[in-house]
């Protein structure tokens, strides 16, 4: 192996895709289990490796230098091996802080509270101090030194800031998360380092507080780009790293819309997966396909409740796929729990059609006359509006609104 990452579950990790878009070089995922670590330190047999979760730590002992950053850390996540010198390195602090100025989350003077007391843990604690945070709060279950305890944490509601370092919510456990965060009237901002799912269960608990939240990705990638300049021995324009993160966004984030029936979802999503070249899903012909009849036939049989039990039943088994465009039926967005299924790796498009442009149809069971068509917009275009992430007029062509969604994937 020249390049990879070692740690012990890597089957969801992003970064091969990463560092072998940013040098060109083979990149390699390589799993090793506690028992296999030794012989694998000590075989040496890489020029380059990351490291995540759990060996940020117990590497050290292998290594023959520490730079002053990893030192000061006290943790590893890039070894660089100089003709059998294994090197530490600590790229984790630049990916922090680098996370920190695209979220335009300014930490100076600030109270922030770090989730987690792990390899992940120590470097944000180290970015932190460079950026000038007031106090610095370590939250353990494990009742470590210099920490505090998910209990003690409650009592702090003057903190400003928290950042997730654990992989509490990080899939396939989606739906996990270690605290309440509307629990603290101070909270600014939140961090999660957790990139799969896109948006952790605690980021879409802050976003809807109206906190500045965001997952790991830009962080990932900052780091990878600085890892990859200690592999190769090179310098890249700082561009890159804003270029890989549009990049691999779009390789692991879902484009949903959402909308009135007959409002184009269907049309515009299939002309717009083409022009991305991306799986198209139809959240109606997927329930479809698991009632096994026609909506309006199940509508009539069993009830509009027993419908959008059925429609959660299949937006959870498919909000963890990624990259589609999905097209949703109307009434998807009327629970919250499906709501934020869609949201964890999707950004939610509203097409917004003015009601004159709506038309009425036999298979539409909420909207087969004017008069239920109009009840149906005047109650559920509020909700629209409310669970948009970008709302697209589409009132045109369909080709108008497709140009406006890719233009909106490039911000």
């Amino acid at each position: 192996m020249e390049f990879g990452l070692l740690g012990e579950h890597l089957r969801h990790s992003f970064s091969k895709q990463i560092h072998e878009s940013i040098s060109g070089v083979s990149y390699e995922l390589k799993e090793v289990a506690r028992e296999e670590l030794d012989s694998f330190m000590h075989t040496k047999e890489f020029h380059g490796i990351n490291v995540t979760i759990p060996y940020k730590e117990a590497v050290i002992p292998y290594l023959a230098e520490l730079s002053p950053l990893a030192q000061k850390v006290g943790a590893v996540n890039t070894i660089v091996n100089d003709n059998g010198r294994l090197i530490g390195h600590n790229t984790d602090v630049l990916g922090f802080l680098a996370q920190l100025k695209h979220m335009n989350l300014p930490v100076e003077g600030k109270v922030v509270a770090i989730l987690g007391d792990g390899g992940a843990s120590k470097a944000v604690k180290v970015a932190l101090e460079e950026a000038k945070a007031k106090t610095v709060f370590v939250v353990s279950r494990k009742n470590a030194p210099n920490t505090i305890s998910y209990e003690e944490l409650y009592l702090h509601d003057e903190i400003q800031v928290i950042v997730n370092a654990t992989s509490v919510g990080m899939f396939p456990h989606n739906e996990d998360a270690l605290i309440d965060l509307t629990r603290f009237p101070a909270l600014e901002g939140y961090v999660d380092l957790i990139y799969n799912p896109w948006r952790t269960k605690m980021v879409l608990q802050a976003q809807k507080k109206d906190i500045k939240a965001e997952g790991g990705l830009y962080m990932l990638v900052a780091q990878a780009v600085k890892a990859s300049e200690l592999f190769l021995g090179r310098a890249y324009n700082p561009e890159v790293i804003e270029k890989e993160y549009r990049r691999i966004l779009s390789k692991t984030r879902n484009i949903v819309l959402i909308g009135m029936p007959t409002s184009g979802k269907s049309t515009v999503g299939r002309a717009l997966a083409k022009e991305l070249d991306l799986p198209f899903l139809d959240l109606d012909e997927e329930i479809v396909k698991k009632i096994q009849m026609p909506i309006t036939d199940y509508f009539a049989a069993h009830g509009e409740p027993a419908f959008r039990d059925v429609e959660s039943q299949v937006i959870n088994e498919i909000y963890s796929c990624f990259p589609f465009v999905i097209a949703t039926g109307g009434g998807a967005i009327l629970r919250q729990e499906n709501v934020d299924h869609l949201k964890q790796n999707g950004r939610l498009y509203f097409l917004d059609r003015d009601l004159e442009n709506l038309t009425l149809s036999d298979d539409r069971p909420l909207s087969k006359n004017q008069k239920n068509l109009q009840n149906l917009y005047e109650t559920r275009y509020p909700i629209y509006l409310r669970h948009a992430d970008v709302v697209i007029p589409n009132n045109g062509a369909k080709e108008d609104a497709v140009k406006q969604i890719i233009q909106g994937e490039q911000r």
